[in-house]
């Protein structure tokens, strides 16, 4: 029966997943001495071991009475000095360990009959960990619970709550949904774009943009580190201002199954959450799985979203002198007079504003959706050591939504009452003809012009249809990694970790109210950007002397985005299409005039006075965007009587019309390299020395796409101007040399001093 719920949850678990949301590492270490308390010395061959729920680790103390655990994942231990037959064992517990982090303990053992045992404690919250010579802060799991509230209702379920709460971090209070690609977040004074981001180690900044594209969910989260001072070489984020990596929870022993059912009121807040971990005895195999959903619904101002505030401050829906004179009244339209009756307009002569609700344009709803896996395959060798297999995936989605539907705004009722509504579609029309097809005069057909719908609405309603009472303008954020790791330990001095991961993000804004609306708008019309990621890396760590640890890290990392910022809605009735051209030499750069087979130099770049209108085609006679009210051309425009184009035929060339967009395709190769030294001379001085190495690479695509480009590039330079030097400005790979030195010196446990030096580099976005 037991297992039969297990199963039952994980099914919903799944059904609830959305639809497609430095290299910081993902494991830190720990060296250490064993010493003597009475004269201090260091004591030879003792077995030290590191446990936590999520690993055990077991080091033995060399002459030196060093030792050293160079992997262990992100947890709180307890590290001990196994007893002999004449030393006492020793404990210190609440050893925290941070990814990417190292920690230097001293173990003082003393000889047996001196003392009964021996236990020390460490608070796992410190902020202050001698060893590490980065600001860097951990928030585990409990502490992220506990801070879920912080910077308000927004982020009950993201890091973003707990982040807040990091000395050197400022995040704006009271945002919601879709956080991180925006002014209110900044790390030690830095741009929101210059802050790196990474899941278990794979960076998720979009190369485009330098945004993330998740919510930073907190399910599944083991910690989430936060550096806000500089970085070791070793670093694989390209950030400048910090960077936050989110650890991931692994499978503990025992194991551990959690269902959370949450729900809010006044306004909507529902969640399900389910997390399962565990491995067996031996930990060659753990798995941790978690998958949540909730939806959150967010008002303004007051439980009323600022009601009593509409007729001051609510969103400008169109102008009082647009009202219709049978509903230009303070009862229809109170923004548009004053306390005592007065017309703001003055009669007609001073703009105001029909102002709908406090709330209109601003987000309404979020539905969040995340799946989490981390499972783990220990490789037993014979040496005693375990290699170590990891297989990581993660999907989110959120969607948002804004207070911008018909209803949202008053009503289509309303709306038309007050001279606004009712809120239609904007539709154009395109033609579907190739750029560069020759289409002969007088010859049948329409150039391939149809109406276009405006993007993902219903493909079976008429033309300008109205927008449905309840549809809301939307924007998606999906994100989805896969991550393959592989580690090869050489005995608990060394290690070799190689891992390969793909990384998918996108951004999608559908925005129909947004476009109608004259003045506010929740997103873009039609903005579509995705961008597939991949990338490999390879980490090698050698514990060389008591002293040396040497690091040595490689990565390499491409993407493919496509940016499409559909611009459909500049297409208008009047929109010029096609040039009249010499269809023996179409593409020579010289047009002609449709009614009087003129020459035009230039193809109408403000040539002779002539517009492209003049000689291209216009509403009832053209290929371009017809007027709907007339229906569309069954014939080609014929020239006027006795035209010629240059002695030969006469054709028109399809140069626009079509669909069009800003659009960007640049992929990014970037290479990274460094060489780390974490030095240690004596137990309170630790110095990290290295040199890293980045290569920023951008290919461009393809612009030679179709006969018309030739055409207008040709046109262009018939043209005479000023004369060009032609030296290419852009830049389209560098590398940068950085060099970087911290040190930290401990005074006493909670004391330590640190100091950074060092070149740091960012790739730019390739938007």
């Amino acid at each position: 029966m037991r297992r039969g719920i297990v199963a039952v949850l994980l099914l919903i678990a799944f059904v609830l997943q959305g639809t497609t949301s430095v290299l910081a590492g993902t494991t830190g270490s720990i060296s250490g001495v064993v010493i003597d308390p009475s004269s201090n010395q260091p004591v030879s061959g003792v077995r030290v071991t590191a446990a936590s729920p999520s690993q055990t680790a077991t080091a033995v103390s060399d002459q030196a009475g060093r030792f050293s655990f160079l992997s262990l994942a992100p947890d709180t231990y307890s590290v001990t000095a196994d007893a002999s037959a004449n030393r006492d064992a020793v404990t210190l517990n609440g050893v925290t360990v941070q990814a990417d982090q190292s920690l230097n303990l001293t173990l003082a053992q003393p000889a047996r009959l001196q003392n009964i045992g021996r236990v020390s404690s460490r608070s796992a919250s410190s902020l202050v960990k001698p060893g590490t010579t980065a600001d860097v802060y951990a928030i585990n799991a409990a502490a992220q619970d506990k801070a879920s509230t912080l910077g308000g209702g927004g982020t009950l379920n993201s890091a973003w709550s707990a982040i807040s709460s990091v000395p050197g971090v400022y995040i704006a209070p009271n945002q919601n949904g879709y956080i991180g690609a925006g002014a209110g977040v900044s790390i030690r004074g830095g741009d929101y774009d210059q802050i790196g981001y990474e899941l278990d180690g794979v960076p998720v900044n979009r190369s485009f943009d330098n945004y993330p594209s998740s919510v930073l969910s907190s399910l599944g989260q083991q910690e989430v580190q936060v550096y806000t001072g500089a970085a070791p070489a070793n670093a694989e984020a390209n950030s400048i201002s910090g960077y936050i990596n989110q650890v991931i929870r692994t499978g503990t022993a025992p194991a551990s199954r959690n269902l959370t059912l949450s729900a809010g009121t006044p306004t909507l807040y529902n969640k399900l959450a389910f997390e399962a971990g565990g491995a067996n005895p031996s930990r060659t195999f753990s798995y941790y799985f978690g998958a949540g959903a909730y939806n959150q619904a967010f008002r303004y101002y007051d439980q009323f979203n600022g009601a009593s505030l509409n007729n001051q401050y609510g969103a400008p829906l169109g102008t009082c002198g647009g009202v219709p004179a049978a509903n230009y009244n303070a009862a229809t339209v109170p923004s548009c007079f004053g306390p005592q009756g007065q017309d703001y307009t003055n009669g007609g002569t001073t703009p105001a504003y029909v102002l709908g609700p406090f709330q209109g344009f601003n987000q309404a709803y979020e539905q969040v959706r995340d799946t989490v896996g981390n499972f783990h395959f220990g490789i037993p060798r014979k040496d005693g050591n375990k290699d170590d297999v990891q297989v990581l995936f993660d999907n989110e989605h959120i969607g948002n939504y804004g207070y911008d539907s018909p209803n949202d705004l008053g009503g289509q009722a309303y709306l038309s009452a007050v001279g606004i509504g009712p809120v239609g579609y904007v539709d154009t029309h395109e033609t579907t003809l190739p750029y560069g097809t020759l289409l002969a005069p007088g010859s049948a057909g329409n150039a391939g012009v149809v109406p276009y719908l405006f993007p993902f609405s219903s493909s079976g309603r008429a033309p300008g249809a109205n927008i449905g009472d309840n549809t809301r303008d939307e924007f998606v954020n999906d994100q989805s990694i896969l991550k393959v790791q592989y580690q090869h330990n050489f005995g608990t001095n060394a290690f070799l970790r190689v891992y390969g991961y793909t990384y998918y993000s996108d951004w999608l804004n559908n925005g129909p109210n947004s476009t109608a609306s004259n003045y506010l708008a929740f997103d873009s019309p039609d903005y579509e950007l995705n961008s597939h990621t991949r990338g490999v890396s390879v980490q090698f760590s050698d514990q060389l002397n008591a002293q040396n640890l040497l690091s040595f890290t490689g990565s390499y990392t491409t993407a493919h985005s496509l940016r499409y910022n559909n611009a459909f809605y500049g297409i208008s009735r009047g929109t010029v299409v096609g040039y009249l051209v010499n269809g023996n030499d179409p593409a020579n750069g010289t047009c002609y005039n449709t009614a009087t087979g003129a020459a035009v130099l230039g193809c109408g770049f403000n040539t002779q006075g002539i517009s492209a209108r003049s000689f291209g085609f216009t509403v009832n006679q053209a290929i371009g965007a017809i007027d709907p009210n007339t229906g569309l051309p069954q014939s080609i425009p014929v020239p006027g009587a006795g035209v010629t184009c240059g002695g030969g035929p006469c054709q028109y060339m399809i140069v626009a019309g079509g669909p069009t967009a800003s659009y960007n395709t640049v992929v990014p190769k970037f290479s990274t390299f460094s060489l780390t030294d974490n030095w240690t001379p004596t137990s309170r001085l630790t110095v990290n020395a290295g040199v890293r190495f980045d290569r920023f690479q951008f290919d461009g695509s393809n612009t030679y796409n179709s006969l018309a480009r030739t055409l207008i590039f040709n046109a262009y330079n018939a043209v005479n101007s000023s004369p060009l030097v032609n030296t290419p400005s852009q830049v389209e790979a560098y590398n940068v040399f950085q060099p970087r030195l911290g040190f930290t010196y401990t005074l006493n446990p909670s004391t330590v001093v640190r100091a950074n030096y060092g070149r740091y580099a960012q790739a730019p976005n390739t938007a």
